[in-house]
């Protein structure tokens, strides 16, 4: 993007990866574009750095989201050692993030419930929390209807 190169052009996304890595293979940005602000600052990094510096905020925001739940005498720091975490971690995936996320709009905070939107398949989901309550129902039907529209 900083380069001027069309993100959302598959060709031409998997040309520019094949720059830095000749073995690339179909390369696609899937994301909303708003997901391109916190994409754009880590690509201005090193990619060794990138993946350690994504992975180190990514699991502590899991770790400050889930240790609320962490029962009585558990570590909180048991949260990162599950297996799904711990692939995250390897992969430098969106996984930790979008956990964070989940269980903040389980909460019911209206800022990580937009965040969600990063991956629309799993934003819509918010909705589920929502119709515990009554006076969020008709928020929750239009959140469900806005992600299929």
């Amino acid at each position: 993007l900083l380069d001027g190169q069309p993100v959302y052009d598959v060709e031409a996304l998997t040309d520019y990866a094949r720059a830095y890595d000749p073995n690339a293979r179909y390369i696609n940005f899937v994301y909303p574009p708003f997901v391109l602000f916190l994409a754009v600052p880590f690509s201005l990094l090193p990619v060794q750095a990138a993946f350690h510096v994504w992975n180190a905020l990514s699991a502590a925001l899991f770790f400050m989201a889930a240790r609320p739940y962490a029962r009585d005498g558990v570590p909180a720091v048991t949260t990162l050692l599950t297996p799904a975490a711990v692939l995250c971690v390897l992969f430098g995936q969106y996984g930790l993030l979008v956990g964070a996320l989940w269980l903040w709009a389980f909460r019911l905070l209206p800022w990580a419930a937009a965040a969600l939107a990063m991956k629309p398949h799993i934003g819509f989901l918010i909705a589920v929390p929502l119709l515990r309550r009554k006076r969020f129902l008709a928020l929750a039907t239009l959140i469900l209807l806005g992600v299929m529209v």
